[in-house]
């Protein structure tokens, strides 16, 4: 005899669709915190270039005469010219970090959003056959 597929209960039916709407709505939620780091980083790239708002002065970064005693720079102007570059280069190095976060967020969460809505409505379609 052929067994009749078995039906799965209703706490089960709203567990498996409270999972998914779960899950969806984590998904949306990082696709938006992506997508909206994504948006930050090309603003201030682009639009609105951030600058540290420092002076470059021996104060700032320690390009006095005591303080360059152990350094190996020539000059007070050596010494500023090396700090600024420090500061462009973290400054990219953490423009590069933001959009490595932002694109991974939305290429991991998008298509698992979509996955889980495909499931969702897979689920709805078998209830009402």
């Amino acid at each position: 005899m052929a067994e009749a597929k078995k039906k799965p209960s209703n706490f089960v039916k709203v567990l498996r669709a409270l999972y998914f709407y779960v899950v969806s709505a984590i998904c949306v939620i990082v696709f938006i915190i992506g997508s909206v780091t994504l948006i930050k980083t090309a603003l201030e790239a682009w639009v609105f270039p951030v600058t540290d708002g420092y002076s470059y002065d021996q104060s700032i970064y320690s390009c006095g005469p005591e303080s360059m005693k152990g350094m190996s720079f020539a000059n007070k102007d050596e010494c500023v010219t090396y700090y600024k570059d420090q500061a462009e280069t973290q400054n990219n190095n953490q423009r590069n970090r933001d959009l490595a976060f932002g694109v991974a967020m939305t290429v991991v969460s998008f298509p698992l959003w979509l996955a889980h809505l495909w499931m969702v409505k897979l689920d709805k379609k078998k209830d009402n056959e």
